[in-house]
């Protein structure tokens, strides 16, 4: 990996000077706490951090529109692959992940995962529980995913909720070691312990991939994560494939800047999956995002495919987020699906299905709404109503939403008629409100708001039988 941005490679002297100066006035800021992280309430504000205006990528991706929907939530763990993480950055401190199976400081794997102490995720390179950012591209990398957001410091992130769980697995200048199975065990360990996402700053080229790589993207996909991998850049036309991007189960991303052209430097190959901002753009250099505190300033500008896959990850982490039954496939389909098509008509070898588009993918929802039956069936032979039936019904994406519904005929009895998911109506037969005998049909429809301007609705046809009553006749009972 070449890291662009966080030396002179992209600063220039007057956005150091800035940045130093951030420094200065916020290195010692109050970290902050968990409250501040909370749903921002209705109008939705734009984020009164002081970078956010500088965060073109947000507006290129239409964020303020996509944070109407959701901002997220601390449920979805994104695992960044990188070179550790700094856990006292005041952007970064109140998001980082915490294992709650195990005792700080007691040398104990108290729960039983073969890591001991692992509050707060695994340094591979040094065999410890100590991932604290000693390079900076981790923490780059996690601030553009998933910063505290609209707490009055520093940047936004794409995820205003996700949880962040460093792992450390890059040492040499943020350089993987294709000697060593770091990589391959931080994906294990990322997946074992629970994170939806599991995001890598790194690549290979395939003349040094390591082949248990392979087998560690698979088992992370079979745990439910969905590996997200940058394709590589600013490197040689060599025609090799970069990995993990290259491998399946694998959402690869390209860089593209503002103008959403790729850098002639940038990888290509039929396995890029989509793109997203991270290049420069008019009046910008790069992305702005995190830096560790202790290494320079709080804040640095950096351009490279990581960081467009890191907007990727924060993506993904918000679909979640608003569907949690989706599974990574799911999610993955939906961006691809929705992507605005760039280059070449069609999915390409240099942007993939094109530029991810959070709006249409948070919109593009499944049929969230579901009912315990297809169809409910009455019997009346007796001349007396039916017993009533059942109609359960629940909320597939979120655990609670309101609904209505209407019957579709006088005879057809419904309660309640409208509440919040879940739910269970009670469906009754009115027979005063039935002319004669025969069979009749009518549907009960129920209706739910389950996103931004989208209605998710529902059809049960119900059937009646309504027939004549049966004449018994009662026969003695004749014993000799």
């Amino acid at each position: 990996m070449k890291f662009r941005g966080i030396f002179v490679a992209v600063l220039s002297s007057l956005t150091f000077l800035f940045l130093y100066m951030v420094m200065l006035g916020q290195a010692g800021a109050v970290q902050p706490t968990a409250s501040e992280l909370q749903l921002p309430a209705t109008p939705f504000p734009t984020p009164n951090d002081p970078f956010y205006p500088a965060q073109w990528n947000l507006s290129k991706l239409n964020m303020m529109d996509a944070w109407k929907t959701t901002t997220g939530n601390s449920d979805i763990v994104i695992a960044v692959l990188g070179s550790g993480i700094d856990l006292n950055h005041p952007d970064l401190a109140a998001k980082i992940w915490s294992n709650p199976g195990e005792i700080s400081g007691n040398g104990i794997d108290d729960d039983n995962n073969g890591f001991a102490d692992d509050i707060h995720g695994w340094n591979f390179v040094g065999n410890t529980s100590n991932v604290q950012d000693d390079h900076g591209c981790g923490t780059a990398v996690a601030g553009v995913a998933a910063a505290a957001t609209n707490n009055s410091i520093g940047i936004a992130g794409v995820s205003w909720g996700a949880r962040i769980m460093p792992v450390k697995v890059l040492g040499n200048n943020c350089q993987p070691d294709p000697t060593k199975s770091y990589m391959s065990q931080g994906i294990l360990y990322a997946a074992n312990n629970g994170a939806k996402i599991i995001l890598t700053s790194f690549w290979y080229t395939s003349q040094d991939f390591p082949g248990a790589l392979d087998a560690a993207v698979g088992y992370a996909y079979r745990k439910g994560a969905l590996v997200i991998a940058p394709v590589g850049d600013w490197s040689e036309p060599d025609g090799l494939i970069r990995y993990p991007a290259g491998l399946e189960h694998v959402l690869a991303v390209t860089a593209v800047d503002g103008q959403n052209k790729a850098s002639p430097y940038i990888v290509s190959g039929s396995y890029v999956a989509l793109a997203a901002p991270g290049l420069d753009a008019t009046g910008h250099q790069g992305i702005t995002t995190t830096f560790p505190v202790n290494l320079g300033p709080p804040y640095v500008t950096a351009q490279g495919a990581e960081f467009a896959a890191a907007e990727v990850a924060g993506v993904a982490a918000l679909l979640w987020s608003k569907y949690p039954p989706s599974k990574a496939d799911d999610i993955a389909e939906r961006m691809t699906s929705t992507a605005l098509d760039l280059g070449e008509p069609g999915p390409d070898g240099i942007y993939g299905a094109g530029l991810v588009n959070p709006v249409a993918a948070l919109r593009s929802t499944p049929e969230c709404l579901q009912l315990g039956t297809s169809s409910l069936y009455f019997l009346s032979d007796t001349g007396q109503p039916p017993a009533s039936q059942y109609l359960p019904l629940f909320n597939s994406c979120i655990s609670s939403t309101g609904w209505s519904a209407e019957i579709g005929a006088g005879w057809l009895l419904s309660d309640p008629l409208t509440g919040t998911t879940p739910a269970t109506l009670t469906i009754g037969i009115d027979l005063t409100q039935v002319i004669t005998y025969g069979t009749y049909t009518a549907p009960i429809t129920v209706t739910t708001q389950i996103t931004d301007g989208v209605v998710s609705r529902q059809v049960v046809p119900v059937t009646l039988d309504y027939r004549r009553p049966l004449n018994k006749l009662y026969l003695p009972l004749v014993t000799r």
